[in-house]
């Protein structure tokens, strides 16, 4: 949290370039300052939206700050929304991220009363379902060759 946010601005300062068009804030992403409404070219997710608590809110929230045609890209774990098929697409890997998700991203997005617990695991029916349902109707799924256990959910504010 703080720490990143502070390695960050250290890391900027040290650089020698001005970015005055770059910022780090933390806070949070199911309620982001209201004057942000209709303020983002490109809101960017890696691998992080299915450990909130609620990745609706987060998502809803992300569609209100994008400007009209604004585009929304968020990088998150290649699964199919079933266990059965990422047995048997993915193989022992399957096992592995199941783990994963079991023991870090389910707890840790799982700390609050209305918690909807999605785990790295949600997949992609999951994925495409809840965009459609907070706003981006249109959804492109992308390989990620850098990063083969990884899809990437791009769509547009339309």
């Amino acid at each position: 949290g703080s720490d990143a946010i502070q390695q960050a601005k250290e890391r900027r300062l040290k650089s020698g370039e001005p970015f005055n068009n770059l910022e780090f804030i933390q806070c949070d992403a199911g309620k982001m300052p209201g004057i942000w409404t209709d303020s983002f070219d490109l809101v960017l997710i890696f691998d992080a939206c299915h450990d909130q608590c609620r990745p609706d809110l987060c998502i809803q929230e992300i569609h209100r700050v994008l400007k009209p045609n604004g585009v929304f890209a968020m990088v998150e774990v290649l699964g199919s929304s079933n266990v059965f098929t990422d047995k048997a697409t993915m193989g022992p890997l399957a096992a592995m991220m199941y783990g994963c998700s079991m023991f870090h991203c389910l707890p840790v997005g799982s700390n609050c009363q209305s918690a909807l617990c999605m785990g790295a695991m949600w997949g992609r029916k999951r994925a495409v379902e809840l965009l459609n349902k907070c706003g981006f109707k249109e959804v492109q799924i992308v390989d990620t060759p850098f990063f083969p256990i990884n899809l990437m959910y791009c769509s547009q504010k339309i």
